[in-house]
C-alpha cells in the first residue's frame, strides 16, 4: 500500500477520531461540570503519566525491530505480554505504596477525589501497556489500516458506554472512570485479532529480544516520556497551584489546540517506519516535502481555529467554559511549531537515532518545569499556556536543527520555507477534481 494511501487512511481515521474524542470531551464536560471535568482530567492524567512511565519504550523497540524485520510478530508480541506482566506488578506494588503516603492522600483530599477511583483507573494499567505494545507492532507490520482501527476503537468504545451511562443513570465521575477502563478491552482484543490474521500467534520469550527491546527501548523511552511530560506536566503543576476547575477549563483549552496535530499526526505515523525500513536519500527528500506541506495547512487550521474558538466554545461546552478561550489562542504558535519538530523527529527515531529525540525532549521539559512554576502561581492557566507554546516551539526548532545537522544537504530554508510548488499541488488535486465532477 503507497504512502499517499496510507496517509489517507491514517488522516480520515484520525479526523474521525478527533470527532468523536471532541464528542466525548462535550458530553464530560456538560455531564460533569468544570469541577467533575477537572477531577476526572487529574485522574486520568496520573494512570496516563504512569502508563508512559512504565512503558519503557518498548513500543518503540516494536515498531523497531518489525520495521527492519528483525524478529516476527510472535516473538515481539511474545515479548511484549512478559513486559506487560512485570510492569504491571511493580506498577500495583508502587501504587499501593503511594496511597499510603500522606502526601498523596492529602492531595487527593484537598481536590475531593475518591481514591476508589484512583484504584479503578489504576486497573487499567495492563490493558494500556498491552495496546500500546501491540498497535506499534502493527505500525511496525505498516498495517496501517488495521493500525487506524484499533486506534479508533477505544475512543469509538468510551464515547459509547458514556452515552450508555448519560441515559439509563445519568453521568457521574464514578461512570467517566468505569467508561475509560471498559473502553480499553476492545482495542486490546481488536489488535490481537489483527496480530493472528497477520501471523499465527505462537508467542515465544528470549533473553535476546528482551535485552536488545531494553536496550532500543530505553533510549527512545528518555525522548518519548520527556515529551509527554512536556505535553502534560503543565496539567499537573496547574493541579497543585490551582483548583480542579481551572484544571478542567485548560483541559478544554488543550484538547481543541491538539486536534491541529491532526495534519501532521499521517506523516508523523507514517515516518517512523519508512524511515526504519526505506532508503536514507530518499526518506529525506520525503521529510522535507511532508514537513512544508504540515508548516502551511497547521498556519492555515491554526487561523481558523483561533476565528472560531470562541462560537465552538459557547455552543458545544457552554459559556461557563468560556476562560479556556485566551489560553486556547495562546497554545497555538507552539501547536504549529511542534508539529512540524514530530515529523523530522519520526524520521530520526526511524532512522536508528533516538538520542536527538532524547536530548531536546528533556531540554524542553526542563523549560516547560521552569516556566511552569514561574508563571502557574502568578496567572493560572495563562502561564500554562504560555509555558507550553515556548516550550512546544523550542521543542520543534531544536528538532529541526538535528535534522539539518544529520542531513546538511537539507538547509532550515528547504524544512520551513514553502515554495511555489508546495501550495501548486493543491491547485493540481482541485483541477482534477473539476475535472473528474465535470465527466460525470
Amino acid at each position: 500500500m503507497g504512502l499517499v494511501k496510507n496517509a489517507s487512511i491514517t488522516t480520515g481515521t484520525q479526523i474521525v477520531g478527533i470527532v468523536l474524542s471532541l464528542a466525548a470531551s462535550i458530553v464530560l464536560a456538560r455531564g460533569l461540570g468544570p469541577l467533575g471535568l477537572g477531577q476526572y482530567v487529574i485522574i486520568i492524567f496520573i494512570v496516563g503519566l504512569s502508563s508512559n512511565l512504565l512503558s519503557l519504550g518498548i513500543e518503540n523497540a516494536n515498531v523497531y525491530f518489525r520495521g527492519k524485520k528483525t524478529y516476527s510478530v510472535s516473538q515481539l508480541f511474545g515479548n511484549s505480554l512478559l513486559w506487560t506482566a512485570g510492569l504491571s506488578l511493580i506498577f500495583f506494588v508502587l501504587a499501593a505504596l503511594v496511597m499510603r503516603w500522606q502526601v498523596a492522600l492529602d492531595f487527593f483530599a484537598l481536590k475531593a477525589i475518591n481514591l476508589q477511583l484512583i484504584w479503578l483507573a489504576v486497573a487499567a494499567m495492563p490493558l494500556l501497556l498491552l495496546l500500546r505494545y501491540n498497535t506499534n507492532i502493527l505500525l511496525g507490520e505498516e498495517k496501517i489500516w488495521q493500525y487506524n482501527w484499533v486506534t479508533l476503537a477505544q475512543t469509538i468504545a468510551q464515547m459509547v458506554i458514556l452515552v450508555i451511562f448519560w441515559v439509563v443513570s445519568g453521568l457521574s465521575l464514578t461512570a467517566a472512570i468505569w467508561s475509560y477502563v471498559l473502553s480499553m478491552l476492545v482495542p486490546v482484543i481488536l489488535g490481537i485479532i489483527f496480530l493472528n490474521q497477520t501471523e499465527k500467534l505462537r508467542p515465544t520469550v528470549s533473553r535476546e529480544i528482551f535485552k536488545n527491546s531494553w536496550r532500543y527501548g530505553i533510549v527512545a523511552h528518555i525522548a518519548s516520556i520527556s515529551q509527554f511530560l512536556n505535553y502534560r506536566l503543565d496539567t499537573f503543576i496547574l493541579a497543585i497551584f490551582s483548583s480542579p476547575v481551572a484544571v478542567g477549563f485548560y483541559n478544554i483549552a488543550v484538547g481543541m489546540a491538539e486536534r491541529l496535530w491532526i495534519v501532521s499526526s499521517a506523516p508523523t505515523t507514517l515516518m517512523f517506519p519508512k524511515a526504519a525500513a526505506g532508503v536514507e536519500a530518499e526518506t529525506v527528500n520525503l521529510t522535507a516535502r511532508l514537513g512544508r506541506q504540515v508548516i502551511i495547512l497547521s498556519v492555515i487550521g491554526g487561523l481558523v481555529m483561533a476565528a472560531l474558538a470562541y462560537p465552538v466554545i459557547v455552543i458545544f461546552y457552554g459559556r461557563e467554559f468560556l476562560p479556556a478561550l485566551g489560553p486556547l489562542v495562546v497554545l497555538l504558535p507552539g501547536i504549529v511549531l511542534l508539529g512540524f519538530g514530530r515529523v523530522v523527529g519520526a524520521h530520526l527515531f526511524g532512522s536508528g537515532k533516538p538520542h536527538y529525540g532524547a536530548k531536546i525532549s528533556l531540554i524542553a521539559l526542563a523549560l516547560t518545569v521552569i516556566l511552569d512554576l514561574a508563571l502557574i502561581p502568578w496567572i493560572g492557566i495563562m502561564g500554562a499556556a504560555i509555558a507550553s507554546t515556548i516550550a512546544y516551539g523550542v521543542h520543534g526548532l531544536l528538532m529541526t536543527r538535528a535534522f539539518v545537522k544529520e542531513h546538511p544537504e537539507v538547509g532550515f530554508g528547504d524544512l520551513l520555507l514553502p515554495r511555489k510548488a508546495d501550495f501548486m499541488i493543491y491547485g493540481m488535486y482541485w483541477r482534477r477534481y473539476i475535472l473528474k465532477r465535470a465527466d460525470k
